[in-house]
């Protein structure tokens, strides 16, 4: 099924070339005016016609949230667009972009997730916009005891993970793989806010997920500290989708959410760090990817 509920099943037209050539007037008028202004709101011009319509955005699970605020936030300088947002696994949305579900905007909590959807040419020239790191949460009394993180691996924990293929789930597993823990046996989570939800719940009593959802939870569950050290840095990217049915609301936005000023200051303090510069590399590399 695709993202809007409808069949799967027609080709993908040819990509669009160069996105990031075509915003450079959007990302100058950004920048340009978030320095004269220094106000979130003010520094995107609304009104001028770029983007107009609804904008359909398929998002990474630990978006929730804050891009529900960017939304509102991208709507209030553009007047005349609406922005429907799809939440799911990066890499269950990635699939679902290949067999060509109608989206216009695609944000990946991975690298690997979006080269999925570069290599079938539905995605071009994607753009880092956030990192974020994994924390390892409990229950908020703790019911097994736990001292340390790396006590995950002890037998008898009911463990809670996403699956292997969703960025959540291999960075976890880089996770225990740096620390040289055996990987535990534990629940196969579709995404992040799942595994959430089962530590929240108590149907856990521990869960590796991104430390934005663990500061979004707040009282409802506890956090074993993971030092810098033994933690994982993931990417996030972002790009139109080259077939979109709202190019020019696409470009907007994704330009929006990588350059925008306020964008970037709502996205800190929602926890995610800065997008790396463009000559560093993720933690999460390529050559870790898993199968699919």
């Amino acid at each position: 099924m695709g993202l809007d509920g409808s069949a799967i099943g027609w080709s993908p037209s040819p990509r669009r070339p160069g996105w990031r050539r075509a915003i450079g007037p959007i990302v100058a008028a950004i920048v340009i005016l978030g320095l004269a202004t220094g106000c979130r709101g003010a520094d995107t011009p609304a009104g001028d016609g770029i983007a107009r319509g609804e904008i359909t955005v398929a998002a990474a699970a630990s978006l929730t949230g804050v891009f529900d605020r960017l939304a509102r936030q991208f709507e209030a300088d553009y007047p005349g667009t609406r922005v429907r947002i799809s939440y799911a696994s990066s890499a269950a949305l990635a699939q679902q972009i290949e067999h060509g579900a109608p989206v216009d905007v695609f944000a990946s909590a991975d690298v690997h997730s979006m080269a999925d959807a570069v290599m079938t040419g539905r995605a071009a020239d994607p753009v880092a916009f956030a990192t974020n790191q994994l924390a390892v949460i409990t229950p908020p009394d703790n019911p097994a005891g736990l001292d340390s993180w790396r006590e995950i691996a002890s037998p008898g924990l009911r463990v809670a993970l996403c699956i292997r293929e969703a960025p959540c789930g291999l960075a976890a597993r880089q996770l225990l793989e740096r620390a040289g823990l055996t990987e535990p046996r534990a629940s196969a989570e579709l995404d992040v806010r799942a595994v959430l939800t089962r530590v929240e719940t108590g149907e856990a009593d521990v869960g590796v997920v991104f430390a934005t959802d663990a500061r979004s939870a707040g009282s409802r569950v506890s956090v074993l500290a993971v030092s810098a050290a033994d933690n994982v840095t993931t990417e996030y990217q972002i790009a139109p989708i080259s077939d979109a049915g709202n190019p020019a609301g696409a470009e907007a936005f994704a330009a929006y959410v990588a350059f925008n000023a306020g964008a970037q200051q709502t996205l800190r303090e929602a926890g995610f760090g800065p997008a790396p510069s463009p000559t560093a590399s993720p933690t999460t590399s390529p050559t870790a990817s898993p199968v699919r």
